[in-house]
């Protein structure tokens, strides 16, 4: 990836920029679509499309919508990032001026989205850039430290799993409703509403089209010049045809926020925790309501069918235990119902009409006379039609009201899951903190680290160790054993100083600081042959003649070439790297070819002896000021403590030699 930094002429600006989130400063200078990096007419015109206009992209760039920038077809992530980064008076800078220290970098971004739960928190950290302006830098501090010290009294792991619920409301494409139509009085306003979509939710009738009754449940009538006679029909709703969409086709409305009502609850369970205000309950409310007034038939058909085979029952009950006379006898024989069985069943109708009415709020009379009681099909679906319109008119006023007034909180309800969104960014910088125990660094000259310890390390448990490096000793040697940890001090020191320059607090107790202009760290790990040596010459040259303040970590370089050339080439390295005021540690074993050309502070971190197993005990802080004994040597002791007869011997005469050197030493 492309590393990404503050734009070395636009620091002081942005660094003065009140208006930063988490840190970004504010652009300075206006631009166009087309004079950003990478953006020609095509995907400019594409990005118009999407946000509507040059000048709301470049609004929802200030507000980091890089999810949003990423949808466009044509920019993935990566380039979206770079993008607002550019908008924002950010820009790619050789801040990170080699491979490793770029792995660094994104290791650590990398560690951060451990702890983000959205794409949207995923991408702000993609927007951590190291700085160079301590304003700036402070700024970010503030606002990291905020951010942990607000995380650290929540439950955090409740909150994670909410939080991977947030994400932007989903606009959903619209529903067809073939059950309700909208009935306008010209050509000229069906082909408006057609214009504005409309035609997308339900059916627009003109006059022309006749039969505009048949089969729908409600008839929404947008009547401009108020022509047509709908007396009598009971599913017509008349609204002006100048009212909103809303009030035409509320479940425009009512769709977004139904279908995205995960989202609310979720929301409002994060509100709750962290103790914020939030409307979204009144949009919980109002869709609650909704669902109880949704219109059924089905039950009611049920209901009455139920009641007529409740009535037969009752009826068979009560004549079969009546007396008749010889005279109702006879009128039964005559085909006549006997007075004693009318009143029977006339009490019965009453009785069932009277609970359908209770239960329903209407009068189902769809019996058909006689015995047993039979519900009449042709008046139950006349009794629909009626029941329904009526119902659903009164419905979709409830709707419309419901539609106006979710339209009002809808701004708010976005706001408020951005809201949400931005905290999660929040979230991910403080468990980052929390989980691995970071502190605010102190700025000054030169790096003083105590209880620091690697990244790797701070999760897993290890001890901290103590390091400074500054005037007069700001360019360093570091000696000592093979796997004691001189390749983790350097990426030690580079996780301190990255973390610093990106305004986060840092891997140690306490920690010392020199903003710099560049970070370089070498690792070479195999002999170089003519070209690949020239090269890398051509390339670290630069280092020491330019007049940047840096700091230069060097892993071995005598693997570049012979020993005696490269203890030549890191000396005369060493001298300019002093002069030049730059801070730098380069891990050699050949500390004493080295101090032959160049007077430099030699530290080591020792490896003390063997344990009772003839494992390697080794201090990982290293001591200033002192050449470490070899790794060499003490596997030479292992081996020796091992060996038996002739193998010991050879073992121990070449331990000897060792003896030797350090007494001359």
């Amino acid at each position: 990836m492309a590393t990404a930094k503050l734009d070395p002429p636009k620091q002081e600006n942005a660094a003065k920029a009140s208006n930063t989130k988490g840190g970004i400063p504010a652009p300075t200078t206006p631009m166009k679509l087309t004079e950003l990096e990478g953006i020609g007419e095509a995907i400019a015109a594409r990005i118009v499309k999407e946000f509507g206009s040059e000048e709301a992209f470049f609004q929802a760039a200030k507000n980091l919508e890089v999810d949003r920038l990423a949808a466009v077809d044509g920019i993935s992530e990566k380039k979206a990032v770079e993008i607002v980064l550019k908008v924002n008076g950010l820009a790619t800078t050789d801040f990170l001026r080699t491979p490793r220290a770029e792995a660094l970098y994104e290791d650590i971004l990398d560690r951060i989205r451990e702890f983000a739960n959205t794409s949207y928190a995923r991408n702000r950290v993609s927007l951590l850039v190291p700085l160079q302006d301590k304003a700036a830098i402070e700024a970010n501090l503030k606002f990291a430290l905020k951010a942990r010290d607000k995380v650290e009294k929540l439950p955090r792991a409740r909150l994670a799993q909410l939080l991977s619920r947030v994400a932007k409301p989903r606009v959903p494409r619209p529903k067809y409703d073939s059950s309700v139509a909208v009935l306008v009085d010209t050509e000229a306003d069906y082909e408006r509403l057609v214009k504005i979509g409309l035609d997308k939710h339900c059916r627009i009738l003109t006059p022309e089209d006749g039969g505009f009754n048949d089969g729908f449940e409600v008839i929404i009538y947008a009547y401009s010049t108020g022509t047509l006679d709908l007396t009598g029909v009971e599913n017509v709703v008349s609204i002006p045809f100048t009212a909103d969409k809303g009030a035409l086709v509320p479940e425009a409305t009512l769709q977004y926020f139904q279908e995205n009502r995960p989202l609310w609850e979720t929301a409002v369970e994060v509100a709750g925790i962290l103790g914020t205000k939030s409307i979204l309950p009144q949009v919980l409310e109002t869709l609650d309501r909704l669902q109880t007034r949704e219109v059924d038939f089905a039950p009611v058909e049920k209901l009455v069918r139920e009641v007529a085979d409740e009535m037969n029952r009752a009826i068979k009950e009560k004549t079969s235990t009546v007396q008749l006379t010889g005279d109702d006898v006879v009128a039964m024989m005559s085909g006549q119902t006997p007075k004693k069985i009318q009143q029977i069943q006339v009490e019965v109708l009453r009785t069932g009409r009277e609970r359908i009415m209770r239960e329903t709020g209407d009068d189902f009379s769809v019996f058909e006379d006689g015995f047993p009681v039979k519900v009449n099909d042709e008046m139950l679906e006349e009794r629909k039609r009626t029941y329904l319109g009526r119902r659903k008119r009164t419905l979709f006023r409830e709707k419309v009201d419901a539609a106006r007034k979710l339209h009002t909180l809808r701004d708010q309800a976005e706001q408020e899951i951005q809201r949400l969104l931005e905290f999660d960014y929040e979230f991910a910088l403080g468990s980052f903190a929390i989980e691995y125990k970071l502190n605010p660094p102190k700025f000054g000259k030169g790096f003083k680290l105590k209880g620091t310890l690697h990244l790797n390390l701070l999760r897993q448990g290890g001890s901290p160790i103590e390091y400074e490096l500054g005037k007069p000793h700001n360019v360093v040697l570091l000696t000592g054993a093979n796997s004691g940890g001189k390749t983790t001090l350097l990426e030690t020191v580079s996780q301190v100083a990255l973390l610093a320059h990106l305004g986060l607090p840092v891997n140690a107790e306490e920690a010392t600081v020199e903003l710099v202009e560049a970070l370089y760290f070498f690792t070479q790990k195999r002999s170089l042959d003519a070209g690949a040596f020239e090269s890398f010459l051509r390339g670290f040259i630069p280092i020491v003649t330019s007049k940047t303040r840096k700091l230069v970590l060097a892993d071995e370089l005598e693997a570049m070439t012979e020993l005696e050339a490269a203890s030549k080439i890191v000396g005369t390295f060493i001298e300019m790297l002093k002069e030049s005021g730059s801070c730098g540690i380069c891990v050699t074993h050949m500390a004493e070819e080295v101090s032959k050309y160049t007077s430099v502070r030699i530290d080591g971190i020792e490896a003390r002896g063997l344990d009772e197993e003839f494992n390697l005990i080794v201090d990982r802080t290293p001591r200033m000021n002192y050449r470490a004994r070899s790794t060499p040597e003490l596997i030479l002791q292992r081996l020796q403590k091992r060996a038996t007869g002739e193998e010991a011997k050879v073992y121990e005469a070449i331990l000897k030699k060792f003896e030797n050197n350090l007494q001359k030493g």
